[in-house]
């Protein structure tokens, strides 16, 4: 990956821990919210960080499920 990739990358992470300090008081009620930031935060982390984006699907799948398994159980745990 190249560094203007990571550099966008980075900035899109850094957008979305501002988004997030922004919902903290009022994340009561917003798990949507929260959830949305959440997967792609992770997504981008998993894709660009960990190089999962060039990896081949039975690598990538598989951690993308889990992905979207944990924050399904914290949304059940959570309502």
């Amino acid at each position: 990956m190249n560094s203007r990739a990571q550099t966008l990358a980075w900035l899109a992470l850094s957008a979305l821990t501002l988004a997030g300090w922004w919902l903290g008081p009022y994340a009561s009620g917003r798990w949507a919210n929260w959830g949305l930031l959440s997967l792609t935060a992770f997504n981008l982390l998993i894709r660009h960080f960990m190089e999962l984006g060039n990896a081949p699907a039975w690598l990538r799948l598989p951690v993308l499920g889990w992905l979207f398994g944990m924050l399904a159980f914290i949304a059940i745990m959570l309502s």
